[in-house]
């Protein structure tokens, strides 16, 4: 079912006029659809849909088809659409034609009302001209932001993890199993010796360092404080990876890759949600 037209906005104009005609006419005609009026007209659905719209004067040739795929006459409605052109072209020129009188002509006092010669003596408006950067100005600037950049990522590093984690051996470290660390960490280097592992949650509040002997939880969430080493771990191997899931939540340690070795097989986790108490979690994976 076609859906029906749009209602015309009725304004008075000479143009909406126009396109009611229009629509009249095709209801005189039985109402047919705009696609059978084109197959009639050979111009397309949405052309003629258009003229009837009211929005512009359509041109004479579809005016004359459209009234030719209605059974109209189509020398009536040429007739019909210059009147109409004609009143849109006199309303045109009686526009402008106020417009420009309302216009004031900027003339010296004394000039002839007839005097259509440029007036002398104005003088030509420049305008100011904008400032200039040198080439050089422009590196020296990129040069600066550049270098502030890359100043202000170090300190943050070193403040943040350069000078506030220990090494592995300024802790005692437990026998098995995991035991949490309740007094602050005394200031020393990071510990990233070779060999050793680090990943952090994408959050930032925790950070995980391994050893070739255990697995230490730093409790970074606050980094107005010093961290503070919440936990250690002892996987009973040297980790070969470590991994963060579940948005920082469990910890897996992936151990060294052994010949026949599944994907997955004898890697531990743990449920770091709390680092001062990591709960291993049991694999689902079957042994073999």
């Amino acid at each position: 079912m076609p859906r029906p037209e749009r209602p015309l906005e009725q304004d008075g104009s000479v143009t909406c006029e126009f396109a009611q005609a229009l629509r009249q006419l095709r209801r005189e005609a039985g109402s047919p659809p705009y696609r059978l009026l084109a197959a009639r007209a050979h111009y397309s659905a949405s052309t003629l849909a258009a003229a009837a719209g009211g929005r512009q004067l359509p041109s004479l040739q579809v005016t004359r088809a459209f009234a030719a795929a209605c059974g109209a006459d189509p020398g009536v409605w040429e007739q019909r659409w210059r009147d109409t052109r004609a009143l849109l072209d006199t309303a045109a020129a009686t526009t402008t034609a106020g417009a420009s009188e309302r216009v004031p002509t900027m003339r010296p006092p004394g000039t002839p009302a007839g005097d259509t010669r440029p007036p002398t003596g104005v003088p030509r408006y420049v305008p100011p001209e904008s400032p200039r950067l040198s080439l050089r100005s422009i590196r020296v600037a990129l040069a600066v932001a550049v270098a502030a950049s890359l100043a202000g990522v170090v300190v943050l590093y070193a403040s943040v993890f350069g000078a506030v984690l220990p090494s592995p051996g300024d802790a005692p470290r437990p026998a098995a199993g995991a035991e949490r660390i309740s007094g602050p960490v005394r200031p020393g280097p990071a510990a990233s010796g070779n060999g050793d592992l680090r990943v952090s949650s994408a959050d930032g509040r925790l950070m995980v360092l391994a050893t070739s002997d255990d697995i230490q939880l730093w409790d970074t969430h606050d980094v107005a404080v010093p961290p503070r080493c919440a936990a250690r771990i002892t996987p009973g191997f040297p980790p070969a990876a470590l991994r963060l899931d579940g948005g920082g939540a469990i910890l897996t340690a992936v151990p060294p890759y052994r010949a026949g070795q599944r994907f997955g097989q004898h890697e531990r986790r743990w449920d770091v949600t709390d680092p001062a108490h990591p709960r291993e979690l049991h694999s689902t994976l079957p042994a073999v």
